[in-house]
Parts: structure tokens; sequence; C-alpha cells
């Protein structure tokens, strides 16, 4: 698992709806085939999440 699937994953798991909480839950404990599978299946959430602004990327 890459960091930038890491940060997703935490991204995901801290600001996401329930549905992608759980899928942030699903995804840390995945093989990397089926994390793989996920990420195929839910692209938008994924990139989503990638791109997710840092406190210090926030522009505010």
């Amino acid at each position: 698992m890459s960091i930038a699937d890491l940060r997703a994953i935490e991204f995901m798991a801290r600001f996401g709806d329930a549905f992608t909480r759980a899928l942030a839950h699903t995804a840390a404990a995945a093989t990397p085939d089926k994390l793989a599978q996920l990420k195929a299946s839910f692209p938008e959430i994924f990139d989503e999440y990638a791109n997710w602004p840092t406190p210090q990327e926030d522009p505010e």
C-alpha cells in the first residue's frame, strides 16, 4: 500500500460519510489485489480523498 493510498484511506475514515468510512476500513484491511479492485470500483471516492487538502495546503 502506497503512502498516497494510506493518506486517502485516513481521510476517508476521518471525513467521509458512513459508506466512505466503511470503505476506508475495508480498504485498510484489503490485500493489494483487493485494494486495486476497490479503487477500480470506486475511483471517484478514492480520487476525492487522495486530493483532500491538508491544513497547510488549505488556502483559507
